[in-house]
């Protein structure tokens, strides 16, 4: 994979960030609710408190409350009065849930409460309408009964329009009431009556029949407007609060806020919530319709403990929280919208989003560009190695190092760059070395061998035994140097293969030169050999001792061979900092320049007018020092007319 598509495939892990973004939005939404959770609960808690607290109020409502049983009629709190005209259009438009009476499932009701007025609307499903016909029995024709405890009405009508009521006196004659207002009208497969009359008449509950006897009164649950009042000082705004007694709401303030314009703010909110998670709550029934509130939190705060849940009301989520009212099973239901918050978790999850793609997109382009950089210069660095290699792998003529484009940058690429730049040149003195490895060699056999040949062609035309003993030890003098050329080359290519073998041990270097100087100052008398420390220890290297003697030996015989007659040759020792430095110096010719780097490589050529020297024993030293992991090196001493022979081997 390119490199350019290994650093964009990098980049692509910042799109962690809207991830970890929205995950840390969604804690914050959810610490946010829990907080305005528990807000919402202290306030609840504080209206069961203050309800329980007062006494008169709770026998007030024990007295007042009549929807224990689950089967009572509700009140609905109607905003304006209601026109009675027998027409359902206003009904419709309330929203209000009908209720049906327990033995009668084609009657339904509804009840209304607007200033002290109690509104009714009944619906019977009747296909066969009989109205009132003054020559026949009121219970020949379709009529509805109404039980209020004290007072029992019985309406029925001749005609579509206003209904006659009559009331039952104590003496079970029926007469005439007035109060009580209705008007009849008639549908398609049913007939509806809308009623007024007054809430007193209601109190002890609310008894309806159909073309039969009356019912016993069904309790009617009526809130209260001072429970309401109540209410209202603990209510803030966006918060509504509902005071419910058996399920039925008898109290209630406050209104619900859906903040729509906040919400319009955010662009792309449905996409924003569908990457914070969408939560499938149920549908909030906030007991308008029905007037009960029966949620699990309420059957819970029923059963004495505190509830809460969450409700999904339109866009909006509500959270709710139920408190009993001990002693009595009065329940404080406390809502509230959390529109501000999921549009403030939107927002914010928006535009982290936005700035998190951003920051993303920018993050790729940086990358993508210093991708585009790093691959020019490798494939710079590419094209400039292969120009410099032919095809059979040796360095073209025309390479020059300086040509490499070695760059000054200090990262990796440009240290690869270097590295190469040296390789190439330590592989060009390299080829370069074999190239004249052939012509070296040739020439340094072609002497011994000319002195063999000539001398065997002399031999053969010569008689005399002193001539001929002359040519038999040039003959023998030419084998000899062959026969030391082999043997360096075998040696050299021994050391080489067997280096391996030696195992390195902790050792005292000062002590081993300390024994090889004394041994060399006896070996090459009357040239003083000497040791000079210029440091003090430690003298510990891990090396191998017997590699060490002999690298100290080619070295003495190098120096040896090159010092003046009335020269020395001193060894220094000394401690650097991560190394132990030996110092052969001896006097002498100084090094040519060309030389210096070279000196160490098998059949190089030796100072000039210094006698013959094939150059194995230095290279024999390289390869020593080398698997000693140390340095080694040849120059010329900055004192003039000595030449210093470096070593340097891991402290």
């Amino acid at each position: 994979m390119a490199l350019r598509r290994q650093l964009l495939l990098m980049a692509s892990i910042t799109l962690a960030l809207p991830w970890a973004g929205r995950e840390y939005v969604r804690e914050m939404e959810a610490r946010v609710r829990h907080g305005q959770q528990s807000a919402l609960m202290a306030t609840a808690q504080a209206v069961a408190a203050r309800i329980g607290a007062d006494a008169e109020l709770l026998a007030h409502l024990r007295e007042q409350f009549m929807g224990g049983d689950a089967d009572a009629y509700y009140a609905h709190r109607l905003p304006a009065p209601v026109v009675v005209d027998g027409y359902r259009d206003e009904w419709r438009a309330f929203g209000f849930q009908e209720q049906m009476p327990s033995d009668a499932s084609h009657v339904r009701v509804t009840w209304g409460l607007h200033n002290g007025t109690l509104y009714g609307l009944v619906r019977v499903a009747d296909a066969d309408r009989r109205f009132f016909d003054p020559a026949k029995p009121i219970t020949s024709a379709d009529h509805l009964l109404l039980n209020l405890g004290p007072h029992v009405l019985r309406l029925y009508t001749a005609a579509p329009g206003g209904v006659t009521v009559e009331r039952r006196a104590a003496e079970g004659r029926w007469v005439r009431e007035h109060s009580v207002t209705g008007v009849w009208n008639e549908e398609e497969v049913a007939y509806s009556l809308e009623l007024r009359l007054p809430l007193s008449w209601a109190r002890e509950g609310v008894g309806l029949a159909v073309d039969s006897t009356e019912l016993v009164p069904k309790a009617l649950v009526v809130p209260a407007p001072d429970l309401d009042k109540l209410l209202q000082v603990f209510v803030r705004p966006g918060v509504r609060l509902s005071l419910v007694a058996g399920g039925w709401s008898v109290g209630q303030a406050g209104h619900l806020q859906q903040d729509n314009e906040e919400t319009e703010l955010v662009p792309g909110r449905w996409l924003v919530r569908l990457m914070l998670g969408q939560q499938h709550l149920p549908l909030l029934d906030s007991g308008q319709a029905s007037g009960r509130l029966t949620g699990s939190e309420v059957q819970e705060a029923v059963a004495g403990r505190a509830g809460e849940a969450w409700y999904r009301w339109g866009e909006t989520q509500v959270g709710r929280v139920a408190m009993p009212v001990p002693p009595s099973a009065l329940v404080v239901v406390a809502e509230q919208s959390m529109n501000a918050t999921d549009t403030l978790s939107s927002g914010a999850f928006g535009r982290l989003l936005f700035y998190s793609i951003l920051a993303s997109g920018a993050v790729a382009l940086v990358l993508l560009t210093y991708a585009s950089v790093l691959s020019w210069r490798i494939r710079r660095l590419s094209r400039a190695a292969q120009q410099a290699v032919d095809a059979d792998g040796r360095i073209r003529g025309n390479f020059s190092p300086n040509q490499f484009p070695a760059s000054r940058s200090h990262d990796e690429i440009g240290d690869l760059a270097r590295t190469y730049q040296a390789m190439l040149q330590r592989l060009q003195h390299y080829t370069q070395h074999l190239e004249s490895l052939a012509g070296k060699l040739s020439h340094e056999l072609r002497t011994p061998l000319a002195m063999v040949r000539g001398s065997l062609d002399n031999l053969a035309q010569v008689t005399d035994p002193a001539e001929q003993k002359i040519y038999l030890d040039r003959a023998s003098e030419g084998l000899q140097r062959l026969s030391n050329i082999l043997n360096a080359m075998s040696a050299a290519a021994r050391l080489e293969q067997s280096l391996h073998q030696y195992e390195l041990e902790s050792l005292d270097c000062r002590r081993l030169f300390e024994e090889l100087v004394k041994m060399y100052g006896d070996l090459y008398r009357p040239c003083p050999v000497t040791l000079r420390l210029e440091s003090e220890g430690p003298w510990q290297v891990a090396a191998a001792p017997e590699l060490l003697a002999q690298m100290c030996d080619k070295l003495m015989e190098n120096a040896a061979d090159f010092v003046d007659a009335q020269g020395d040759i001193e060894l220094v020792l000394a401690r650097l900092d991560k190394w132990v430095r030996l110092q052969v110096i001896n006097t002498g010719q100084p090094l040519p320049e060309n030389l210096q780097e070279r000196i160490f490589d098998s059949l190089t050529g030796t100072r000039a007018g210094e006698g013959h020297h094939l150059g194995f024993g230095l290279y024999m030293v390289r390869l020593i020092v080398q698997h000693h992991q140390g340095k080694v090196r040849a120059f010329n001493h900055p004192d003039g007319g000595r030449v210093v022979f470096e070593i340097l081997l891991p402290a």
